[in-house]
């Protein structure tokens, strides 16, 4: 519900919502920063909020991979494709098998769409430990 409210007000006025990511981002319970990181992330893909990625993509496990889940839940219809697919792209070697795990979920998002434009993310892919989970999403 917060998530949503915070999608609502970012969609009129992404700037208000900066501190509220910013005190996600750095919360102690592992649920909020995954939110923020997701939030983070889609103002940074669909607000022009840029320079949340980088602190998002250096920020602990928890954040990055809900930066991961919103990138490659959004690679067919963002309004930034060439940050989501870098941001995925450094994501695919993570540490963190969650990271990794949500990495993958971008395969399902491509079944349907032309592929070309997104050859070199799914090169990428194959080449990560990523690839051992998107695997179980090809038919």
């Amino acid at each position: 519900m917060v998530e949503e409210l915070m999608l609502y007000i970012g969609n009129v006025n992404p700037e208000v919502i900066d501190p509220v990511i910013q005190r996600m981002l750095r919360s102690e319970q592992d649920e909020a920063r995954v939110a923020g990181g997701a939030l983070g992330a889609f103002a940074a893909l669909e607000w022009g909020r840029s320079e949340l990625m980088p602190q998002a993509l250096s920020a602990d496990a928890m954040v990055r991979k809900g930066v991961a889940e919103v990138c490659a839940a959004r690679i067919d219809r963002t309004s930034n494709v060439e940050l989501a697919t870098s941001s995925l792209m450094s994501l695919m070697n993570d540490d963190d098998d969650e990271v990794r795990e949500a990495v993958a979920e971008v395969a399902p998002h491509l079944r349907g769409h032309p592929l070309r434009p997104f050859a070199d993310l799914l090169s990428a892919l194959i080449d990560s430990p990523s690839y051992a989970h998107a695997t179980t999403q090809f038919p």
